[in-house]
């Protein structure tokens, strides 16, 4: 009894055989003697479970603060096909007695392995308690089908019969569409457009501390990745957007944007190939089955590239952070960055699309020669139609040569 004393037990009762489930990232299935999880180390764990076996299946999952001694039980619902608490109190030599007639039914929760690069505690370093309170249901229990208060997916969820009455997932609201002061006008709001700067210093001003960011974007991912939940994958991917977007706020937060580097790349290292270009690159599940706004991630690390390389002075700390990043998305997913997602024929031109920095509204850096360099310079126009040219990156510049 003395690990049991020391790890918290989940108690399981009549639970269907072959349902599938996830304690943080161990998956497996139950069996028709399966009773519960025993020696479950302190700390926040997700488990979650299913019916529907199937990658994209539904899923009903929950929150908990593993602590030294605790036993949490639940039982199975036929109605709901749920799992539901046990108000039953057992405690002292009846519980002993309890867990040793169990022990045998009970799935041992296997540690992490040494050489895992990402574990479940990097997953979750930046969520808190409070984090859950603030944006979970009650019981820190909810669904693939719950939505969240500002995402666009959630008109779409909450059409479907086993979500209307269901609470809602509390992000901090985040839009990328209108990151400027509403009093600001002419070039200061072009500013803002532009540098989503301002716009990430007032989401802060309305959290606990800065960290509580990398927070949310730790939960909404995980609500992707083990719940299924793409509701959460919009507040993800807006919260994406915005740290990706900024170029003034890299120097005074500059601990923060670390911090979103190494939380990013942490969670790309846990990514399933198929999840990142189904997902995450492409958005094809999420933008064909619930119409989400435009989305490129390649188009905003790219912008967070050029911010970094444009401080002065340069941020050495950042500049290693954002090559960790690059280096594991090129290693693990074999991403070009030069990946351009090709737009669908017959697309007409969105006249709301003036602030999305997406399409023919992407904002575009030229670098042009002064006057006098152009004067100064001979230039051959015949010659130049038979030399093969192509853009400098850099500079972005022409550059030609021979053929």
């Amino acid at each position: 009894m003395d690990v049991y004393s020391s790890t918290t037990t989940l108690i399981m009762l009549d639970v269907p055989s072959g349902t599938s489930m996830t304690l943080d990232a161990m998956a497996f299935s139950s069996t028709a003697s399966f009773r519960g999880i025993k020696y479950i180390e302190p700390g926040l764990h997700l488990f979650t479970y299913g019916l529907d076996k199937s990658e994209l299946g539904m899923r009903t999952g929950f929150f908990f603060a593993a602590k030294q001694g605790d036993v949490l039980a639940l039982k199975w619902d036929k109605n709901t096909e749920q799992l539901v608490r046990l108000e039953e109190r057992v405690e002292g030599h009846a519980l002993e007695e309890r867990l040793l007639s169990l022990h045998p039914y009970l799935t041992t929760f296997r540690s992490e392995s040494e050489d895992v690069q990402t574990s479940w505690a990097d997953l979750t370093s930046h969520i808190t308690p409070d984090i859950l309170n603030r944006i979970l249901p009650t019981n820190w229990t909810f669904t693939s089908q719950t939505p969240s208060t500002s995402d666009a997916s959630a008109d779409q969820l909450s059409n479907l019969p086993s979500s209307r009455s269901e609470e809602k997932l509390n992000f901090t609201p985040v839009d990328p569409k209108r990151t400027f002061n509403p009093n600001a006008i002419g070039r200061d709001r072009t500013d803002q457009i532009l540098d989503k700067s301002y716009y990430l210093e007032s989401l802060l001003q309305n959290l606990p501390d800065e960290l509580s960011i990398l927070g949310e974007l730790q939960l909404s991912f995980l609500t992707v990745l083990y719940m299924n939940n793409f509701s959460g994958f919009e507040t993800w991917k807006n919260i994406f957007t915005i740290f990706c977007g900024c170029s003034t706020a890299l120097r005074p937060r500059e601990r923060l944007f670390r911090e979103f580097l190494t939380v990013s790349r942490q969670q790309f290292e846990v990514c399933s190939e198929e999840t990142f270009n189904e997902v995450i690159l492409e958005g094809n599940f999420v933008a064909e089955n619930l119409r989400v706004s435009d989305w490129n991630f390649t188009t905003n690390i790219e912008a967070l590239n050029a911010a970094i390389e444009e401080m002065n002075p340069k941020s050495a700390t950042l500049e290693f952070s954002f090559a960790q990043l690059t280096a594991l998305l090129n290693a693990k997913f074999n991403w070009d960055p030069g990946y351009r997602a090709t737009s669908k024929q017959g697309a007409g031109v969105d006249e709301n699309d003036w602030d999305r920095e997406v399409g023919e509204y992407a904002p575009e850096v030229v670098d042009l020669e002064s006057d006098e360099d152009i004067m100064d310079e001979d230039i051959n126009f015949g010659e130049r139609t038979t030399l093969a040219g192509h853009m400098d990156m850099k500079t972005g510049k022409m550059v030609f040569s021979s053929r």
